[in-house]
């Protein structure tokens, strides 16, 4: 078993790592694209509406990955700080016009204030359905709706730049 195992880590040593790439060019081997975007959304939970806003950001491609922050507050002092991945998909060959998208995350709850939070990792998950808007190649507008838990239904408009 000594002997695999010597054997094993000098395959490793001897060859080296081999990088593929798919792209065509090499202009395309060093092109990220991505978006950023301040949200400002309203979300209906099982006590009341909830408002607040936060920051998108994201890959910027027809098949998207980002991380999305968000801050909601409602009329009964509740305070949520949402943290969630998504995943994004657009219906055409560039980032704009109709997309869906799903998230999980969790949210961090907490009476008067986030300093001390009372439910801490509440899990969370949604469905978004929107349109982007493109202007100038550069900067959108993006209207959006979701579901999910633990907010019922909600709102909002996210207007960014691409990168």
């Amino acid at each position: 078993m000594k002997n695999l195992s010597i054997i094993i880590l000098l395959v490793f040593i001897i060859f080296p790592g081999v990088h593929v790439f798919a792209q065509d060019d090499e202009e395309s081997l060093n092109q990220f694209n991505f978006f950023f975007s301040p949200i400002a959304e309203i979300v209906l939970s099982r006590t009341s509406p909830a408002f607040g806003g936060g920051a998108l950001i994201g890959s910027d491609d027809p098949v998207s990955i980002g991380v999305r922050v968000l801050y909601l507050a409602d009329k009964e002092a509740i305070h949520s700080l949402e943290i969630s991945v998504f995943l994004r998909l657009y219906f055409s060959d560039l980032p704009q016009g109709p997309f869906i998208q799903i998230s999980t995350g969790t949210v961090i709850l907490a009476r008067d204030t986030l300093t001390l939070p009372e439910d801490f990792g509440v899990f969370t998950a949604g469905f978004h359905a929107g349109w982007r808007f493109l202007f100038a190649e550069r900067f959108f507008i993006e209207p959006v709706i979701r579901t999910g838990f633990p907010y019922y239904l909600g709102g909002g408009l996210c207007a960014g730049v691409r990168f």
